[in-house]
């Protein structure tokens, strides 16, 4: 490496100081990602499975009062020796009302899976395909 100094009339002892490092990388930013816009299959799906959840509520919500309905009126009537078919009947009630809590809460459940699922990554732009070195 050579360096040129250039001197003028009458700097004949002035001081020049200088530092040499080593070579500095410089590596260009990368421009921020792209985000990609949510396919309608990103709001379709998760949407399904939310209505599918919320008509399971719905449906848990409707056999649990009718059962508590017919509860009410087996008391009155014929508690504590009603029949077995009275109890059935009263029995299936609960059943349609765990069942649709187990369609609600599955679908919610699926719903929310389904929208991270179908999230749309962010697109790394090209690396730079070359760099510059600055010291």
């Amino acid at each position: 490496m050579t360096i040129h100094f250039v001197l003028r009339e009458g700097e004949k002892n002035r001081t020049v100081r200088a530092s040499f490092g080593e070579k500095k990388a410089f590596i260009a930013p990368l421009p921020p990602p792209i985000q990609e816009p949510r396919s309608v299959a990103g709001y379709a799906v998760p949407g399904a499975f939310a209505a599918i959840g919320v008509a399971g509520f719905v449906l848990a919500a409707v056999a649990r009062i009718q059962f508590g309905n017919q509860v009410d009126e087996l008391r009155k009537e014929c508690a504590p020796n009603c029949t077995q078919e009275l109890r059935a009947e009263v029995s299936s009630k609960v059943v349609a009302s765990n069942i649709g809590l187990g369609i609600g809460i599955g679908g919610l459940v699926f719903a929310a899976a389904s929208w991270f699922i179908f999230t749309p990554g962010a697109k790394q732009p090209p690396a730079p395909t070359s760099a510059a070195l600055s010291w």
